[in-house]
């Protein structure tokens, strides 16, 4: 989260769409370790309406995939920020991506959980299958899990999620077609 530019940015843009009678509001999707409170305060004043939040499953898989760089976790952090994310930005709207594999799909129903009701109910959740590109130099991830009916075992993971109380949501469906925001060469990462 760079934040410096995020601010610098937001600034500028907040300023020549002001100039030109132009409409401005901005999304931010993140790894959520620095969206501290801190942050959270400055979302409103940025335009800053939507912020996604990708997990990479629950704690022991979250944290083998995404160390810092002195070896630990980030999962305590990034959930710890999620648990005050409503209290500092209430108007500002929350989806969490998790992100799923063969190594943590097994877990991904603790992550759920793992969260109060109050977050729930406030923010949707959508899950992705971590597919294969250039940047995983092209390797097969989820082959099993996936297998010849790839969304069946994120159905479930939606049904279980839903019944927890979470916003069920698919940013997909019914937009254009696109996978993630890095699909497009027009956005900023």
């Amino acid at each position: 989260l760079a934040k410096k530019t995020i601010i610098r940015l937001s600034k500028q843009l907040q300023q020549f769409c002001k100039k030109n009678s132009i409409k401005y509001s901005s999304s931010i999707t993140t790894n959520g370790f620095y969206l501290d409170a801190e942050f959270q305060k400055k979302l409103s004043t940025l335009a800053i309406s939507y912020v996604q939040v990708t997990f990479d499953g629950f704690e022991n898989d979250h944290n083998r995939y995404r160390k810092q760089l002195n070896g630990s976790g980030s999962y305590e952090s990034i959930h710890s920020n999620i648990l005050t994310f409503f209290k500092n930005c209430p108007k500002t709207h929350l989806s969490i991506r998790v992100n799923c594999s063969d190594d943590n799909y097994s877990n991904i129903e603790k992550l759920l959980l793992d969260f109060p009701p109050i977050i729930r109910e406030k923010t949707h959740i959508f899950f992705r299958w971590i597919f294969p590109n250039k940047a995983t130099d092209f390797k097969e991830f989820s082959t099993k899990k996936r297998g010849k009916r790839p969304f069946e075992k994120l159905s479930k993971l939606y049904e279980f999620a839903k019944n927890l109380g979470w916003i069920i949501s698919n940013p997909i469906i019914g937009s254009e077609t696109k996978y993630c925001e890095v699909d497009f060469l027009d956005h900023y990462s």
